[in-house]
């Protein structure tokens, strides 16, 4: 097809990355430590937000606004009359409002809340226009007691959705009405807070105050304060200091400081009901209860001990915390929580929620009210930012990717120069020594100013190709290395450049591939690198071409797909695993790297651990002449921040970094001596090797229990990239040129063809299989239709075997269908498979881990996830699989439903699976539960359908999922649906036109739901997801009375 250019286009643009935090009015709330990043004083500073309010009256989204305890600070909030008010106090018990005028706030909607000061003068915004504005030249009121809270500001809490919270400290980011941000805000340098953007992770914050060390998620006795109604506050901030851990109950019943279920001699701490989760334990948990002796103490349930006192109590027989409980087995005992830790937790902090029902969510502004814009926007959404100093990725060498014997492959990359004119540096080298050499891509400082490619065959010297294009910095390039089997070519923006003939053979290096660096040591990049893939054996351009304006894809023959993900430099599309350095990293901690941690004595003439280096300060210990000086243990690490922990015995001894001495996470000091031995850990911070050091020549020191993992900073994924191609929606007929200067390529033809695989999905496939004819007779037929058109299904081959009441799934190019009754209406766990875009037989998969019939099922991308069914007569099960769509094979246990259940809806979006409706053994319910597709466990509760009901079936979109049909007494024809990514009852849709909607099948695009059959009926109607109304006509199944079809499609909302 040729190319169109097309100058500009008007769209719908959307957030497509963001999330969002739900919150549901009752006690939901984010909490932040107190801290002086939100102290404004007179200076400047900007909040910002993105709020959605579901309720009628005021609604707090954020601040610090103590009105009880006279700590008033400041407030942004939807007033009781759908206004923007901001709150301020310059001495903490009288406030001052700004107020827009009544009425602009609109519920269901979402609306950009802006607050600036700028010298002195505040100013309101609502969806970027003023609305309010107020000069003051009080300083605001230094709040050292109470922390921000997102969600409530101690007074009214927020019923709804609150998205990219944004705090600047010093800086007025808007000073006239601006066009609101239509893209997931980005930390600035004065940001101080930047949260409420994950869609998985309510804590999850960009940018939060109070760390100045890094934070595994460690708790410890000070991060629980149980005071004013039992508030959990972390405070172990990794910042070396302690602080007060706090009165948990006493004898005296005229007060009243017990946790949120304590008496006055008692403290129940729920961590599952604060919480709403437990907090996973990989290692151990210790409690000292500070006080006298005589208190009992039980963790989830179970009693460790009674009668005891203030020694450490250590519980390893837990995977996680749920509950913990102190009780006085006196009324005249008193006693405390001193300290409690939990090895190695998950929970994310310092930004905590609280509350049952705070959940993150994928609903995010622009998906509710889409708006109308102008103007190009980038189709590619990710890079990799890298310093110049230390930062590079590094890929395993396997299964010889990298080793191109036929002299056939292509690697290409976006990459962004911000290099000097000086010195050399790699893009990417796989570069060993000698003739353990492959690929070399790299700039050249010298007098060439070229980008330069080196090849290494079994000849003489690496073959060659440089550049001839002058290279600016600070600007972007498309740069492409093609092998074509004879020659090396390489093009700068599509123009070939230059080309040398390949000689000799291909070498299979053994080392690294390197991005970003030249072996992992020397010529670090400085800019970033967007879109680099390689593919092996296949040459992809042979003469000029136009760069890609859109994300490059996994192509046959890819072994390399990296850096395109704005939120994550190590992901990668073919499965490889890629570990960062420097400054890169995903926010995680790393794996263990100590391979001797058993017990092992540093003591003179002793050689220590494996891989450790033994030392009498710096000279060899060899020997039992030594007889003075500091033994020393030194293990060698790449530079980076590591958490360490060890168990040290024998007296008194420092631990210390490249950096010098480091304090104890616990706050303890830089030396021990020798009454402090015992267990410790600590965080060292650019290091090159851990060192171990016993201040005495002449002692043997017991180590134990070392651990060693890399703390890898949340950095270096970035959403700059090349302004290149549209990634929004686009609604014109046929070919159109509209004018402005953003440019983007599509093919010519009609809409329908131009987006056979995009967002209208013209040709995505829906598929029926097996079903029971309107003689009584089943059948393993499978039919198909296309989903953008009308018309009656054509005939696409057969089940493997005979099995109708299916449950139904599919990735981008499979179908499957799972259970289901037999010939002889007996239940079954067989799993077929086809591949959707063609016709034929379906093949076996494997099987379900349990007989059923009615099941439902759900699938992302990569994984099917089934659940439920009927595993005997008016008997339901709460089972659920899993299976992996691309691997054949048996399922796997995912967890449970809430309730068992058959005869279900299942739809989804990418992440979400959720399951509606259906029977509990023979009763019908209403009720609607999710799961996590990416992650095996229980079912939640989501809310409930309009009526109570079964035999439903589900389509669903990205966004929205719709639950069609189904029995009550009768069958009905409603149709409800619901916001996947939110939580809350199902709205009424339309209806379906025929009244025998139930036992149906149904098949979706992402626009559009086909439902079809039941109750022996062979009719097709379609609707349009995204909005409401009632079904109308298709076409026809291919079998006349048609009901109990499994039906599956390529193009579903959980393909994205």
């Amino acid at each position: 097809m040729a190319n169109l250019r097309v100058d500009k286009i008007t769209s719908t643009e959307t957030f497509e990355r963001t999330g969002s935090v739900q919150f549901d009015g009752n006690g939901d709330y984010l909490s932040l430590a107190v801290s002086s990043d939100f102290q404004f004083g007179s200076g400047d500073f900007t909040i910002e937000c993105w709020a959605l309010a579901f309720d009628e009256g005021t609604d707090d989204i954020l601040g610090i606004y103590n009105t009880g305890s006279n700590r008033r600070t400041f407030a942004l909030r939807k007033d009781q009359t759908e206004s923007m008010q901001f709150l301020f106090s310059s001495n903490g018990s009288s406030g001052t409002s700004i107020d827009s005028a009544d009425g602009i706030i609109s519920l269901n909607t979402w609306h950009h809340y802006a607050v600036v000061r700028k010298d002195l003068e505040y100013t309101i915004y609502l969806d970027g226009k003023k609305v309010g504005s107020r000069y003051d030249s009080g300083a605001i009121y230094t709040n050292t007691n109470d922390g921000l809270r997102i969600g409530s500001s101690y007074n009214t809490d927020f019923d709804g959705h609150i998205s990219n919270v944004r705090i600047i400290k010093g800086k007025a980011l808007y000073t006239k009405n601006f066009k609101v941000p239509m893209k997931e805000l980005e930390a600035t340098p004065e940001t101080v807070l930047l949260c409420c953007q994950s869609k998985t992770s309510a804590a999850a914050a960009k940018v939060s105050p109070n760390i100045s060390g890094v934070n595994d998620g460690t708790i410890w006795s000070d991060a629980l304060d149980v005071t004013n109604g039992g508030r959990l506050r972390h405070q172990d901030f990794g910042d070396g200091q302690t602080y007060s851990p706090s009165l948990i109950f006493d004898g005296d019943t005229s007060t009243d400081a017990e946790g949120p279920n304590g008496t006055n001699n008692n403290i129940i701490y729920d961590f599952e009901n604060l919480l709403g989760k437990s907090i996973p334990v990989s290692s151990s948990i210790k409690i000292v209860i500070g006080g006298s002796d005589g208190r009992t103490l039980k963790v989830n349930g179970t009693t460790i001990g009674t009668n005891l006192g203030s020694a450490v109590q250590t519980i390893t027989n837990q995977s996680a915390l749920n509950k913990i409980e102190v009780v006085a087995e006196s009324s005249s005992r008193s006693g405390r929580l001193a300290d409690i830790k939990v090895d190695d937790v998950s929970l994310l902090l310092p930004v905590l929620p609280f509350g049952r029902n705070i959940n993150a969510s994928e609903l995010s502004p622009g998906l509710l009210t889409d708006k109308v814009v102008d103007g190009g926007s980038s189709a590619i959404k990710g890079s990799v930012e890298f310093d110049g100093n230390g930062d590079y990725l590094s890929v395993p060498s396997s299964n010889n990717d990298f080793y191109f014997e036929d002299h056939k492959f292509t690697i290409e990359c976006w990459t962004y120069t911000g290099l000097d004119t000086t010195s050399n540096h790699s893009l990417l080298a796989q570069w060993g020594s000698g003739t353990d050499r492959n690929i070399q891509f790299d700039y050249r400082g010298d007098a060439s100013k070229v980008w330069r490619f080196y090849y290494r065959t079994s000849a003489a010297s690496a073959e060659l190709v440089n550049s001839t294009s002058v290279i600016e910095p600070n600007s972007w390039y498309h740069l492409a290395v093609v092998a074509d089997g004879t020659n090396l070519k390489l093009f700068v923006n599509g123009v070939l450049e230059d080309t040398n003939a390949i000689a000799g053979d291909a070498q299979n290096s053994t080392v690294n591939l390197y991005i970003g660096s030249y072996q992992g040591t020397l010529q670090y990049y400085k800019g970033y690198i967007s879109n680099l893939r390689i593919v092996k054996g296949t040459a992809l351009y042979t003469g000029d071409f136009i760069p890609p304006t859109r994300e490059l894809k996994k192509v046959p023959g890819t072994v390399l797909l990296c850096c395109q993900d704005p939120d994550n430099p190590l992901t990668e599309a073919t499965g490889k695993t890629i570990t960062p350095y420097g400054n890169l990293g995903d926010g995680s901690l790393g794996g263990e790297l100590v391979t001797n941690n058993s017990v092992w004595t540093l003591a003179k003439g002793g050689s220590g651990a494996t891989d450790w280096t033994v030392s009498n300060q710096g000279r060899s210990l060899a020997g039992t002449t030594v007889t003075s000086g500091y033994i020393r243990a030194t293990y060698t690490v790449p530079k980076g921040d590591y958490l360490v922990s060890f168990r040290w015995t024998g007296g008194a001894f420092a631990a210390q970094s490249s950096a010098g001495y480091v304090v104890a996470t616990d706050g303890t000091s830089t030396e021990f001596g020798s009454s402090d031995d015992g267990t410790y850990s600590v965080y060292m911070s650019d290091t090159t090797y851990v060192r171990f050091t016993g201040t005495s020549w002449n002692t043997a020191y017991t180590v134990d229990d070392i651990s060693i993992k890399r703390i890898y900073k949340n950095n270096g994924a970035s959403n700059f990239t090349p302004q290149v191609g549209d990634d929004r929606q686009i609604t014109f007929e046929g070919v159109t040129k509209i004018n402005t200067d953003a440019y983007f390529y599509l093919p010519t033809g009609d809409t329908a063809s131009r987006e056979a695989t995009g967002n209208y999905n013209a040709g995505t496939r829906g598929l029926f299989g097996g079903t029971f004819n309107i003689s009584f007779t089943r059948t393993n037929i499978i039919g198909y239709i296309t989903i953008a058109s009308t018309g009656n299904a054509i005939d696409f081959g057969d089940l493997s075997v005979i099995h109708v009441v299916t449950s139904s799934l599919s990735s981008r190019t499979r179908g499957l269908w799972a259970g289901g009754a037999g010939s002889d209406g007996s239940r079954t766990n067989t799993i077929d498979y086809v591949t959707i875009t063609t016709t034929g037989n379906a093949l076996d998969f494997g099987d379900l881990s349990y007989v059923n019939y009615y099941s439902q099922a759900c699938s992302s991308s990569t994984r099917g996830i089934i659940s439920g069914g009927s595993v005997a007569s008016f008997t339901t099960t709460d089972n659920i699989d899993y299976i992996t769509t691309a691997s054949k094979g048996n399922a796997n246990d995912f967890g449970n439903l809430n309730t068992s259940k058959d005869k279900s809806a299942g739809i989804n979006s990418p992440t979400r699976g959720i399951f509606a409706g259906g029977q509990n053994n023979a009763e019908r319910i209403n009720s609607i539960e999710y799961i996590t597709i990416a992650t095996t466990g229980n079912g939640s509760d989501f809310g409930d359908l309009t009526k109570f009901r079964s035999f439903t079936k589900g389509v669903s979109s990205v966004i929205r999922g719709l639950i069609i049909g189904g029995q009550q007494n009768m069958p009905t024809n409603i149709i409800d649906y619901v916001t996947i990514a939110t939580t809350g009852n199902a709205i009424d849709f339309g209806d379906i036109t025929f009244t025998t909607s139930s036992e149906t099948s149904a098949v979706s695009s992402l626009i559009r739901g086909v439902t079809g059959g039941g109750a022996y009926n062979n009719s097709l109607e379609y609707v349009q997801i995204p909005t409401t109304g009632n079904a109308l006509d298709f076409g026809d199944l291919t079998v006349s009375g048609s009901n109990y079809n499994g039906g599956c499609s390529n193009g579903h909302g959980g393909l994205g």
